[in-house]
């Protein structure tokens, strides 16, 4: 190969892969650093998280020693809630959905996923939980949101007071 066409191909691939990488490594930098608020919110309150979850919406700690859930939503200036979850009697995972305008593809289309925690034997409503909003930012992976919510209901039932 001749210099030219190396000096091409590889202006080429730097053209094509750099925004790729770039990205990658911007979305990662995001991560450490929504990972290192939540760490800091959980050693103010001298907790140690046993599952954590980032997205863009939405970070979750669960620390199942002291039975307490840490919630942080990134949209509202990374205002956090701590739920004490020996107060807390019952969870549930409400899908909100609406009529499908489009009979081909089903009956309802899934609007709102979120978990629900309740109180006084299921009469009262604590807090909820959202995780997936088809308005919201993240309004194109709702299977990946479900199966989200699904697996924090079951960590957070693990972890109710019996």
């Amino acid at each position: 190969m001749d210099t030219p066409s190396i000096i091409i191909g590889s202006t080429l691939l730097l053209l094509f892969v750099g925004p790729i990488l770039y990205a990658i490594w911007m979305q990662n930098h995001k991560d450490k650093k929504r990972l290192k608020k939540l760490n800091e919110v959980g050693s103010t309150q001298k907790l140690k998280f046993d599952y954590t979850e980032i997205s863009n919406t939405l970070l979750l700690g669960l620390d199942a020693q002291a039975r307490k859930l840490v919630v942080i939503e990134p949209q509202n200036n990374m205002q956090f809630d701590i739920i004490d979850l020996n107060k807390i009697d019952n969870s549930k995972i409400l899908k909100k959905a609406v009529p499908n305008a489009d009979r081909s593809r089903g009956r309802e289309r899934i609007v709102q996923i979120s978990i629900e925690l309740l109180e006084n034997h299921g009469k009262d409503k604590v807090t909820e939980i959202m995780f997936y909003d088809e308005d919201g930012p993240e309004a194109a992976d709702m299977a990946a949101r479900l199966f989200l919510a699904e697996r924090w209901e079951k960590l957070i039932h693990m972890n109710l007071s019996a």
